[in-house]
């Protein structure tokens, strides 16, 4: 199953979920292999992930967004949220303070700003 779609906008990699629940060892695993790929093999070192249909985040999948974060970082790239339209899932962002570790955004063109500042 594709769990991500990807799409290229003025050399932004954008990352859209096509899962709704972001949980499960093998389905986070997968993904976080598949954005790692991204960064080391394809060089996309700005990423904005797009969380729009998102309504659950295990807290493993935290684990995988430092993981991509330390990733990029190791090459100085960036990385954004955009769209946690999940109240639940904005929370456990807003709580962990990963908005204090990359901008978390309202929309991917807010994001794309965001990581062009």
């Amino acid at each position: 199953m594709e769990h991500l779609r990807i799409e290229e906008r003025d050399n932004i990699t954008i990352v859209v979920f096509l899962t709704t629940e972001l949980q499960g060892e093998k389905t986070i695993r997968s993904i976080q292999e598949e954005l790692i790929r991204l960064i080391e093999k394809d060089g996309k070192n700005m990423i904005v992930l797009d969380m729009t249909g998102l309504t659950y985040l295990a807290s493993m999948a935290l684990a995988m967004l430092i993981a991509i974060y330390k990733s990029l970082n190791g090459i100085k790239g960036k990385l954004a949220i955009s769209q946690p339209t999940n109240k639940v899932a904005m929370q456990v962002l807003t709580v962990t303070k990963m908005n204090k570790i990359f901008p978390i955004e309202k929309d991917p063109e807010a994001a794309i700003l965001a990581l062009a500042s």
